[in-house]
């Protein structure tokens, strides 16, 4: 179960002893949910440094993917040099969950969201940081809980997009011009993968659910892009980009057997051999692909110093 942690774990310590005391050059603020989630406490200690560049928790980190995620697989890789990472995604976060409505209308519970983890790197992000406009990239990936939320809740297709657009959309937007006005000018918005292939939505059965999310899916990242462009173009000093991870998914999950699994859609505790988790979340193999294709754009974006 740890393997792919323990693996990515060793590599980093032999740079250790050459970064320790460093400054780093280059900074990662990342936003999600639990594809993204390794357990950060912003409040917590260690936070991050070149000697331990997620901060805490100590490895391995409290993914929920039976190992390395997608974060660890760019964070530890050894092209990164200079890099830390400051993630504070949550498992089951919405963008807004009042507009999502997780539970209803008049539900009043506050379920963790977009809003909630940029009030967190608000209010506790040190100023002695030593982050800048041109250093720094904020990675922001939701939509997986808003949309499977929809399905979950026996919404139908126009249901479900009647709450989340333009409400949830137009929220997240709000947000990333919050990030703006704080000094962001580098973005990555990360698009909603192929949830639809997940085992939870009994990808293949007409009968289940998978129609369905495919097609809201389709809509929440169509919306995405329209909203990134008028964001780009408001925005002409920053660089927004979208990171899409249909392909990557995709390549995997058409061709199971060439990555060690015996189909598409069984899951495994450890990640391994199958290509789920669980029921909804990635394994190994598509965080590692995942992983290398963030690596590349973050590395356009922010190349090592």
């Amino acid at each position: 179960m740890l393997h792919s942690m323990l693996q990515i774990a060793a590599v980093f310590a032999l740079a250790i002893s050459t970064t320790r005391g460093q400054a780093p050059s280059r900074y990662l603020f990342i936003f999600g949910d639990s594809y993204t989630t390794t357990g950060f406490d912003a409040r917590a200690k260690p936070q991050p440094s070149l000697d331990n560049p997620l901060g805490n928790p100590s490895s391995p980190d409290l993914t929920l993917t039976g190992g390395a995620n997608w974060v660890d697989f760019v964070i530890y890789d050894s092209s990164m040099p200079g890099i830390v990472a400051y993630n504070y995604a949550v498992g089951g976060s919405y963008v807004n969950h009042t507009a999502a409505q997780p539970q209803g209308p008049a539900n009043k519970t506050a379920d963790p969201d977009f809003i909630s983890q940029e009030n967190t790197f608000e209010t506790t992000l040190s100023p002695h940081v030593g982050w800048t406009s041109t250093n720094s990239i904020f990675i922001n990936y939701f939509g997986i809980v808003d949309v499977s939320t929809q399905v979950y809740k026996g919404r139908n297709v126009s249901c479900a997009e009647s709450m989340l657009f333009p409400a949830d959309i137009d929220s997240y937007f709000r947000l990333l011009e919050k990030q703006y006005s704080r000094g962001a000018r580098k973005f990555i918005t990360v698009l909603v993968p192929p949830i639809h292939r997940a085992p939870v939505f009994n990808y293949g059965d007409t009968a289940g659910n998978g129609p369905s999310v495919e097609q809201v899916t389709s809509s929440w990242n169509s919306a995405m892009k329209k909203g990134n462009s008028k964001f780009q173009n408001a925005h002409r000093d920053a660089k927004a980009q979208i990171v899409d991870p249909t392909d990557t998914f995709n390549t995997i999950l058409n061709d199971p057997t060439k990555y060690g699994a015996p189909n598409a859609t069984c899951y495994s505790v450890s990640g391994n051999p199958c290509l789920w988790v669980d029921f909804i979340h990635p394994g190994h193999e598509l965080n590692q692909a995942f992983g290398k294709q963030m690596k590349d754009v973050i590395k356009e974006m922010l190349p090592p110093v």
